[in-house]
């Protein structure tokens, strides 16, 4: 599970844009949106959403609430005429609320943080990043069930290629842990996926869906698989802002702290901003 509050409060529209080169080129400061758009069914990508699912374990099932919060804030960046990079920082919280329970114990929180150099060549994007996850139980789940505390955190680089149009994108990356805690995790992950995004309508509303696989060498033969669907609310000249109403399927093991050996499967449905 991971968890990390950071707070960031930024003019973007006090800094003005340097203009590097008159034909097709220029650099500017906190650009208002990414190169890189992020990944749609990742349950792990920095974003705001909040969503009601229906957790099976081997062991029990019960309805929790998932939130996050978490965004991605550029720095700077170079517009040329064929080629975009930026460079910034990420942040995200993550967290789970055991809502069949009498206090609606919180499970578990998963801090991220890190830097993220994006990139745009024609068609193709791409996104660098080294962040660093640590993971907390709930103070609830730790006094009602007497399980032992994984002290889970690690830091990684990951770097995923995409291949976009309007209306569809496939990518594929790799991840390394570089360091981690505890020391037996095995440190190569592989992810990949596909997304579909309809045509603008004249309402503002456009239908939007997403996979995400990830293969962890912890596994060896096992996949981890997200799948998210439904409907996007926003300006086209806006994409980075709008709001999901996205229904949920999950199967794999969890994406949450020190219970990454454990196969979990939820569905259900959640809301998600853009900003």
């Amino acid at each position: 599970m991971r968890t990390i509050a950071v707070g960031v409060s930024v003019q973007a529209d006090m800094v003005p844009d340097v203009e590097v080169s008159k034909s097709g080129g220029g650099l500017r400061f906190f650009p208002s949106n990414d190169v890189f758009r992020p990944l749609l069914a990742d349950p792990k990508e920095r974003q705001f959403f909040m969503s009601l699912l229906s957790f099976k374990t081997p062991t029990q099932s019960f309805t929790a609430w998932s939130v996050g919060f978490g965004e991605s804030l550029g720095l700077v960046r170079w517009d040329g005429e064929s080629f975009q990079a930026q460079l910034g920082f990420l942040a995200g919280v993550f967290s789970q609320f055991n809502w069949s329970t009498p206090s609606k114990d919180l499970i578990n929180t998963d801090f991220t943080f890190g830097l993220a150099a994006t990139h745009r060549w024609h068609k193709f994007t791409g996104r660098l990043q080294y962040y660093h996850q640590s993971s907390h139980l709930g103070d609830e789940l730790l006094l009602n069930n007497p399980i032992p505390r994984l002290n889970y955190s690690y830091e990684a680089i990951e770097e995923v290629f995409a291949l976009e149009n309007p209306l569809f994108r496939i990518f594929v990356g790799g991840e390394y842990m570089t360091s981690r805690d505890p020391s037996d995790l095995k440190p190569w992950n592989i992810h990949s996926g596909a997304e579909l995004r309809g045509g603008d309508s004249p309402a503002f509303f456009r239908p939007v869906a997403g996979l995400d696989v990830m293969w962890k060498q912890q596994y060896s033969t096992e996949y981890n698989f997200s799948v998210k669907a439904g409907l996007e609310i926003g300006k086209p000249a806006m994409r980075d802002r709008h709001i999901r109403l996205l229904a949920e399927f999950y199967d794999g093991y969890s994406p949450y702290g020190q219970f990454f050996n454990e196969k979990i499967r939820y569905w259900g449905a959640g809301v998600y901003v853009g900003f």
